[in-house]
C-alpha cells in the first residue's frame, strides 16, 4: 500500500443556527432588559443596527466590558441558544478522549465493529494510503505532557503504519475463523480512525476548545481542535474573536 503523508483527521459543518450571534444578542437583550426585540427592527438591512455582524461586536463589546477572572455561569447562559453539528474523523483514542470529557456535547460516534469491518475490507485495496484508515503524526519533534520534546521519524511513521496494517490482519483473520466482529475489535489499534457526529450549543463548544486547545494537549488532540476551531470561527466571527483573545486556553468556560 502507498504510504503518503497528510492530514488524516477533518472536521466539517454539517448543520447549524442561522444568524446565532444576532440570536445571542436577542437573548443577551432579554436578559439584560426584560424586553424582546422587535421583530422589524431585527429584519433590518444588513449596514443596520441588528445585522448579523453588528450583533456580533454588540455581544463581544458586552462581555469584553463585563467579564472578570471569576465569571459565573449566568454571565454566558446567551451562548446557550446557538448550536452547531460537526462531522469529525479522527482516531479512536482522540475521539474517545473528546466524548469522555464533553459533557454538554452529544457524540454519535461510529460503532467499532463498523470500523473494524471498514479495515477489513480496505486491506484488499492496494493502492490505498494507510492514513485513510489510521492517524500517524507527520515526522517532528513533539512535546510530552511534562514539556520533554521526543523526536518522530519517518521510520516511527513507518513502524505505526505497518502495526496498524498487522491489526487489521488480525482482525480480518479473526473474523474469518469465526470471532464476532465485537469480540475482534480488541485487536485493533487505538489510532483506527473514526466517524463521529458531534452537536452542542456554542457555549459547550467553547468550553470543549478551552479545555483541548493547552500546550500539554496531544498533537492528534490539539490537531482535531484546531479544525473544529476554524468551523466555530467562521459560523460566529466577532464573537470568537473576543473569546480567542480574551479566554481561550485562560478561564473554563464550565463555570
Amino acid at each position: 500500500m502507498a504510504t503518503i503523508p497528510f492530514e488524516s483527521s477533518s472536521v466539517k459543518k454539517i448543520s447549524a443556527t442561522e444568524m446565532p450571534q444576532r440570536l445571542v444578542y436577542t437573548a443577551l437583550f432579554t436578559a439584560r432588559f426584560g424586553g424582546f426585540l422587535a421583530e422589524e427592527e431585527l429584519q433590518q438591512a444588513e449596514e443596520q443596527q441588528y445585522s448579523e455582524d453588528a450583533c456580533g461586536r454588540l455581544v463581544s463589546d458586552h462581555y469584553r466590558n463585563t467579564s472578570n477572572r471569576s465569571p459565573t455561569w449566568m454571565m454566558y447562559s446567551c451562548l446557550e441558544h446557538p448550536s452547531i453539528s460537526l462531522q469529525i474523523r479522527a482516531d479512536h483514542r482522540t475521539l474517545y478522549e473528546l466524548a469522555l470529557e464533553s459533557n454538554d456535547i452529544v457524540f454519535a460516534n461510529q460503532p467499532l465493529e463498523e470500523v473494524g469491518e471498514e479495515t477489513r475490507i480496505a486491506i484488499h485495496e492496494k493502492d490505498l494510503p494507510l492514513e485513510t484508515l489510521f492517524n500517524v503524526r507527520p515526522v517532528g519533534n513533539y512535546p510530552d505532557y511534562k514539556g520533554n520534546r521526543h523526536p518522530w521519524s519517518e521510520d516511527d511513521r513507518e513502524d505505526q503504519l505497518s502495526f496498524g496494517l498487522s491489526t487489521a490482519i488480525d482482525y480480518k483473520t479473526k473474523t474469518d475463523a469465526g470471532v464476532s466482529s465485537q469480540q475482534a475489535t480488541q485487536w485493533l489499534t487505538m489510532n483506527v480512525l473514526q466517524n463521529s457526529i458531534a452537536s452542542g450549543s456554542l457555549r459547550s463548544w467553547l468550553q470543549l476548545l478551552d479545555s483541548h486547545a493547552r500546550s500539554h494537549k496531544t498533537y492528534e488532540m490539539k490537531s482535531v481542535v484546531s479544525q473544529i476551531s476554524d468551523q466555530i470561527q467562521i459560523w460566529i466571527p466577532e464573537i470568537y474573536g473576543w473569546w480567542s483573545s480574551q479566554h481561550r486556553s485562560k478561564l473554563d468556560l464550565r463555570v
